[in-house]
């Protein structure tokens, strides 16, 4: 029997489908805990599992400044000249220092954490050898004719859905990351999100420029090497290169989820209202 930690974060979709994965993991007789720093304790616990609750940050205030142009440019060279303590500061308000501390009495043999949960992937290297990475996704790994999941090509039709067209996309999509990421970094005057995990990868003992890849499909970024479970059947897949970390393990259908139709219906209103004439992707 091994003690496994399913780290999840606040969206339903991905919540259920880890509590299957947790309930399979209980059947094959496993002891299984469930974590996460958003309130989804009552979902979890309506399911018997256990759950941890991580510790809450607190966001860093700032005032707002309507200086003008000169004295707006002295405050962001003073801003960037402190970006390591900013930086510091940042991962002491978040509460990320104190969820490593809330990991390190446990024996895990296993943790299991959302992919795009970046905090939580670093923060669970203490266990480093024991961390595997759980996706919802599909194609989320750049491969020969495969378009970006968020694009709306059909490969095969027309020149969008060339091999050539398909290439643009990524060069489109590795361009956007690139100005996203730099103008993130600008704005926050060098103490933006990837420059805190960066310190934090830093403190943690993360090889972060081994493991991380920033120019796939998902934000803030991927990974190479680490384990992945893909939550979907790769017959559902487009054909592509697996890599060798990765595996797929089936869909998992939460079927005992307390979500009613008319909530579900709802939200996919919302949804379709939001959208307007926009097609939607569903992944």
């Amino acid at each position: 029997m091994a003690n496994v930690l399913v780290i999840v974060p606040g969206i339903t979709s991905i919540v259920n489908a880890n509590l299957e994965l947790a309930r399979r993991l209980v059947v094959a007789g496993h002891s299984v805990l469930m974590a996460s720093s958003a309130n989804v304790g009552h979902q979890v616990r309506a399911q018997g599992l256990p759950f941890l609750q991580f510790e809450k940050g607190r966001p860093v205030q700032r005032k707002a400044h309507t200086d003008r142009f000169g004295a707006r440019l002295w405050r962001w060279i003073l801003r960037w000249r402190m970006r390591k303590s900013r930086c510091q500061e940042k991962i002491d308000a978040s509460g990320l220092r104190t969820l490593a501390e809330q990991l390190g009495p446990h024996a895990f043999d296993l943790i299991l954490v959302d992919i795009e949960s970046a905090e939580h992937v670093i923060a669970s290297w203490q266990f480093a050898g024991r961390v595997a990475l759980v996706s919802t996704f599909l194609s989320i790994w750049k491969s020969p004719c495969q378009p970006p999941l968020h694009r709306d090509i059909t490969p095969g039709v027309g020149w969008r859905g060339s091999r050539l067209g398909i290439e643009f996309a990524w060069l489109q999509l590795w361009l956007e990351k690139w100005w996203y990421r730099t103008r993130s970094w600008i704005r926050a005057s060098g103490a933006d999100r990837e420059s805190v995990l960066l310190t934090f990868a830093r403190q943690q003992g993360f090889p972060f420029d081994r493991y991380v890849e920033r120019y796939d499909y998902l934000l803030p970024f991927s990974y190479r090497e680490l384990p992945i479970l893909t939550l979907n059947a790769l017959e559902l897949d487009f054909p592509l290169d697996l890599p060798a970390q990765c595996r797929y393990v089936g869909p998992m259908i939460n079927s005992g989820s307390r979500q009613g139709d008319k909530e579900l219906a709802s939200e996919i209103q919302v949804v379709l209202e939001r959208a307007g004439r926009k097609p939607l992707i569903y992944c």
